[in-house]
């Protein structure tokens, strides 16, 4: 069986990291008042508010409550700070403020909560899953099966009419763009940057694609002008040349009367997954998103990789498409690349 890694965004894998506050030490019975204070003076910031404001002292009655962020210039900040919170009649005898440090970030899954909520008190709302991590033994093995012919094509530098390159000395490396409710191969291509600097392979199986749909367009616009001008049965149309259009893009319903787009959006990779061997770089990431690529699988990671090693181009806050990536490891075959 394959082994697999979901590749997540950093604040589902990241560990602790801290920014430093002021506290004070008040007593339970002054709690609300003191609190309606800090509201007034200091209210919580956006990026303090995964934080509970109060936790109890484990080693006396008192509380311990967060007044604001520490600033760089400490011993200034503390001054005036604890002179305001005194002229406004915050606690009693309230003496001194502390440093200390707390969690930075919200906690996204119950590790992270349970590993920093012993550092501070924490909310937590559990986010939405952003992708499977699961997979059947069936589709594990198809995956399997799917990786084990991808690294033998890759392996095979003969040039033939199934890549776009025919150079003979490309990288052993290759892809495959597949439709994953039919299991049929849409397009599968070797890497060709030493015949041109922008043939990745990623690159060359997103162009492989476009090349069906381009194919398809103008099958079904030809049938659909010749309907019209020979005033032919809607049946027999849809009937000879839908079925020649879908038997070249695998999976695709395809309308006669239409504009013929793949999943009937408009972008050639909605709904399809990418297997490559190797982890694409920044330039084929983005390609792979503008394509709305449904899912991910790649087994060598590389240095300078978009999809996980430095980049993780797939989970970027402000982009407008998330797909979902997985690395892929078979050792028994990964020494062919």
């Amino acid at each position: 069986m394959l082994e697999y890694t979901c590749v997540l965004a950093e604040e589902w894998t990241r560990d602790i990291e801290t920014v430093q506050v002021l506290t004070a030490s008040i007593e339970p019975a002054t709690a609300n008042a003191s609190i309606k204070v800090l509201a007034s003076l200091f209210p919580i910031p956006v990026s303090l508010q995964h934080l509970k404001r109060i936790k109890k002292n484990p080693q006396t009655n008192d509380l311990v409550v967060i007044v604001k962020l520490a600033s760089d210039e400490a011993d200034d900040d503390e001054a005036a700070t604890l002179l305001l919170l005194k002229e406004h009649g915050f606690g009693t005898n309230l003496s001194k403020l502390d440093t200390v440090a707390v969690p930075k970030h919200p906690a996204f899954t119950k590790a992270q909560l349970n590993a920093w909520k012993l550092v501070w008190p924490m909310n937590f709302h559990e986010p939405r899953k952003e992708v499977p991590v699961t997979f059947t033994d069936a589709e594990l093995l198809e995956m399997e099966k799917r990786f084990d012919e991808l690294l033998e094509f890759a392996s095979n530098n003969v040039p033939d009419k199934e890549s776009p390159t025919t150079l003979a000395h490309s990288l052993n490396v290759a892809a495959c763009i597949v439709n994953p409710k039919t299991n049929q191969q849409v397009a599968r291509v070797r890497d060709g940057r030493h015949a041109h600097p922008l043939h990745h392979a990623a690159m060359l199986a997103i162009e492989g694609v476009a090349g069906l749909e381009r194919w398809k367009r103008d099958h079904v616009d030809t049938a659909t002008r010749k309907r019209k001008s020979e005033d032919l049965d809607d049946a027999s149309i849809h009937s000879n040349d839908s079925k020649n259009a879908s038997d070249l893009v695998d999976g695709a319903e395809t309308d006669a009367g239409g504009g013929g787009e793949t999943e009937g959006d408009g972008y050639l990779c909605t709904g399809l997954d990418a297997y490559l061997t190797r982890e694409p770089c920044v330039m084929c990431a983005m390609g792979l998103l503008h394509s709305r690529i449904r899912r991910v699988f790649y087994m060598e990671p590389r240095e300078d990789g978009g999809l996980g090693s430095q980049h993780k181009i797939h989970v970027h806050g402000h982009l407008n498409h998330k797909f979902s990536v997985f690395r892929v490891t078979k050792t028994d075959k990964t020494d062919k690349l």
